[in-house]
């Protein structure tokens, strides 16, 4: 059932009704029951794992809670960091190792046959698998408590707007508000209908229009007959799909949660405005950067300590970064290159700083448009290999990328007509959906505030116009992409 389908808003729909109609303390009951009734969608019988992975982070946390011994407070913590890192390396990454393993095998000349199994990997299994393991190390650590109620923490463990693809979510934050007492609000009621309506746009009229385009632009890499400016193309338009595609989920997601009085954490920030990769992953699927900072990055060491061991750490956890979207060695390098990245930026720092506090007004302005280009185009860069899941097709398209400096002007009309943009309607109106994106970012970027909040007060008949506006949009793109045309989110797969 994906979020783009009428199934999905009647759900929705019939959860909120019944969800204020019952007193608060048997709410959890009709939403826990949403909540697995909408995983069980796509495969029935994985719902096992997630009750397994509740139950045994339920007990693993009660017994660290009762525990006066710090070895045994340890025992547990470990051996349920145990049992979650071993589900998820059986079903994501098993067949990767296998491969690699009979391939080192064959290289040494020994006996060698394939070990990969037919493995269906779950939905979502790694979002609820960080999400119970964040919890029972703060439980571990005394950041929170653990929790009694086995029905209200299965409801924090596949609490159904959330549970796919994020935001990956705290105790401290969800658990917490789902044992609150939560009132129908109409600030919440009309911010979450317009972030539902306004993650429809981005997904049906930018991320599924992108998809289509992305894929013959590959299809011709994958066929040598692809050109450089092809190639240019193809990193900046799989950015703004990935973008789109992950940020719209999120959107939904935390859309539907504020219907029911519930926030979720926000995941993305205008990460294209950052003038940093630094800054980029700060803005960038936040909960994930956040979750790697805390519980990988830090107990690491961090930044404190010495030189070469604050470039592991960072290099390590953005290793970690890439494995975990996917078991290929084409996500490893490409969270290593943006590792390589914070790195560069590290040691550019002091001379950023020193050069800006040479300039003038004018020229630091030129210079922070600067950096956020160069940003911007070696993200899009690294995206080649995110999408092409080959180091060699993605070095393959990299090494060509120099020669679109080459007539750019005239490489660029071509390839917009070859996709059939090039003075279309259907350019056209990409060209007016990505200006709309990039307009709503470029506020929520210089205000720490979307759009619609600034609204908020002053200039009400505007904002009701907007909001018209982006809800006539949604509806649109539902009537006309039947449900079967709907390209399905990019991060299910992770």
């Amino acid at each position: 059932m994906l979020f783009t389908s009428w199934q999905y808003l009647v759900l929705l729909a019939a959860v909120c009704t019944v969800h204020y109609i019952l007193p608060h303390r048997a709410r959890w009951v009709p939403l826990l029951a949403a909540s697995y009734f909408f995983y069980m969608q796509w495969n029935a019988k994985l719902v096992v794992l997630i009750l397994a992975s509740t139950l045994a982070s339920y007990g693993a946390a009660l017994c660290i809670a009762r525990a006066k011994r710090a070895g045994v407070r340890r025992l547990f913590l470990w051996l349920d960091i145990s049992f979650h890192l071993g589900l998820l390396f059986f079903f994501k990454y098993f067949n990767f190792f296998a491969r690699n393993l009979t391939a080192l095998l064959e290289l040494a000349r020994l006996p060698a046959h394939s070990f990969e199994m037919d493995i269906l990997l779950p939905v979502g299994i790694s979002f609820y698998t960080f999400q119970t393991l964040s919890y029972v190390i703060d439980v571990y650590r005394g950041r929170c408590e653990a929790e009694r109620h086995l029905g209200y923490y299965a409801l924090f463990v596949s609490f159904f707007p959330q549970l796919v693809a994020g935001p990956i979510e705290r105790a401290g934050n969800l658990l917490s508000q789902l044992r609150a007492r939560r009132t129908a609000r109409p600030g919440h009621f009309s911010r979450g209908l317009r972030l539902i309506c306004w993650g429809f746009v981005k997904k049906l009229w930018l991320a599924d229009v992108l998809a289509e385009l992305v894929d013959i632009l590959f299809r011709d890499a994958v066929n040598a007959a692809a050109t450089p400016m092809g190639n240019v193309v193809a990193g900046v338009f799989f950015a703004f799909q990935l973008y789109c595609d992950f940020s719209a989920y999120s959107d939904i997601a935390i859309g539907s949660a504020l219907l029911l009085d519930i926030r979720l954490t926000e995941n993305f920030c205008a990460p294209f405005f950052a003038r940093s990769t630094r800054e980029l992953w700060r803005r960038w699927h936040i909960t994930l950067s956040s979750w790697l900072t805390d519980y990988v990055y830090i107990p690491l060491g961090g930044s404190r300590c010495a030189l070469p061991r604050h470039i592991f750490n960072l290099l390590f956890t953005f290793l970690l970064s890439g494995l975990w979207h996917g078991a290929n060695w084409s996500f490893v390098f490409w969270g290593l290159w943006n590792g390589g990245l914070i790195v560069l930026d590290l040691f550019l720092l002091p001379a950023r700083e020193r050069l800006e506090k040479r300039l003038t007004k004018r020229p630091r302005r030129l210079l922070a448009l600067l950096e956020t280009a160069a940003t911007f185009a070696l993200f899009c860069a690294g995206m080649l290999f995110f999408r092409a899941q080959s180091i060699r097709l993605g070095f393959s398209m990299l090494s060509t990328l120099p020669g679109a400096f080459v007539q750019p002007f005239e490489q660029l009309r071509e390839i917009l007509a070859y996709l059939g943009l090039w003075a279309t309607a259907k350019g056209r109106w990409l060209l007016v959906c990505l200006a709309a994106l990039i307009v709503h970012d470029f506020i929520h970027w210089r205000t720490g505030r979307e759009p619609w909040a600034l609204l908020a007060r002053r200039r009400a008949p505007l904002r009701a116009v907007l909001s018209y506006v982006v809800a006539a949009a949604a509806l649109a793109a539902m009537l006309m992409h039947p449900e079967g045309a709907v390209v399905e989110f990019i991060y299910f797969q992770f």
